[in-house]
């Protein structure tokens, strides 16, 4: 039933009996309405303890009755509404709680997946998150890192830096970087940049920074090896212009140097051999072998000779 009228005093079972066999509970279908002309304080106390909502005393008038059961039939109709609603409510919670937790177990496995260390800071500039790549770098888990600075697993020098960095990032709300050395989980030294940026709610309001971790020490060993070689290359490169700048300078004095010695020590020959001969024939050969002998010590011949020795 929606309603039922209850007496007290009843002759096999009273009202208190009853109630108390019926263990009214909030979510029950039906109200209780308690009808006595001889009720006690005490009677009535312990019926509100049972849960009885209205308490009514004889004598009684029908409008109050018809009254009362309206009232509690339209409250029933309301309570039943209401739990539809809140049942109701509860499922669309649930869902949207299911697709949340989707959603932050996408963005965390994304978040894993990167090999840069990640992480994320409230404003008391208390870890709430990070990555897989962090923990391996600083030998640590995730269940562990949570709630922790960096002052807990850093010394306090890197530590007060990061500290330092992290409020002007809040004064500023403009991104920042730089470089420091950090022991990783091995034990090891290595030179890192710090890049950090602020994130905020949907009002605007920060709250917090997300944070990452370049390990750069395999680029500048790198970056010193070049320049080691590209030292090696421009000295190389010095003594090779050297070397060219000899060869060129021998060749020239070589080709200068010809010049003279033919007009020192064939010339006078050819004056002197003009002057016995006085056959035109043999004349002629002299002029042919000076003539090839000034072909043969010009820098035209010499080109000649090397590149186009095919030419007649």
């Amino acid at each position: 039933p929606e309603l039922i009228f209850l007496d007290l005093r009843m002759p096999v079972m009273d009202g208190i009996a009853f109630l108390k066999e019926i263990d009214i509970k909030h979510d029950d279908p039906y109200k209780v309405a308690v009808i006595t002309g001889h009720g006690e304080d005490k009677d009535i106390n312990e019926c509100y303890a049972l849960g009885v909502t209205n308490f009514l005393r004889k004598p009684l008038s029908m409008t109050e009755i018809c009254c009362l059961a309206r009232r509690c039939i339209d409250l029933n109709k309301i309570e039943r509404e209401l739990k539809q609603y809140r049942e109701n409510l509860e499922d669309l919670v649930e869902q949207q709680t299911t697709k949340i937790r989707e959603q932050l177990h996408f963005r965390q496995t994304l978040i894993d997946s990167i090999p840069v260390p990640i992480y994320f800071k409230d404003k008391e500039l208390r870890i709430i998150g990070c990555n897989h790549a962090l923990c391996e770098t600083m030998g640590l888990t995730k269940d562990t890192v949570a709630g922790l600075k960096f002052d807990d697993f850093t010394k306090k020098m890197i530590a007060r830096r990061e500290a330092k960095s992290d409020l002007e990032l809040f004064d500023n709300k403009e991104p920042q970087s730089f470089q420091t050395r950090i022991p990783f989980a091995d034990g090891k030294k290595r030179n890192v940049v710090f890049a950090k940026a602020v994130f905020k709610e949907k009002s605007g309001k920060t709250s917090g920074i997300i944070g990452t971790i370049f390990d750069i020490s395999d680029l500048e060993e790198a970056m010193g090896k070049l320049s080691e070689k590209s030292k090696a290359l421009n000295q190389a490169n010095m003594s090779l212009r050297i070397l060219i700048k000899q060869l060129s300078d021998a060749q020239e004095e070589e080709r200068v140097g010809g010049v003279p010695s033919l007009k020192e020590l064939v010339l006078p020959n050819k004056e002197q051999l003009e002057a016995i001969l006085d056959s035109p024939t043999e004349r002629a050969y002299i002029d042919n072998i000076m003539l090839n002998l000034n072909r043969v010590t010009s820098t035209f011949a010499k080109k000649l000779s090397q590149k186009q020795v095919g030419l007649s």
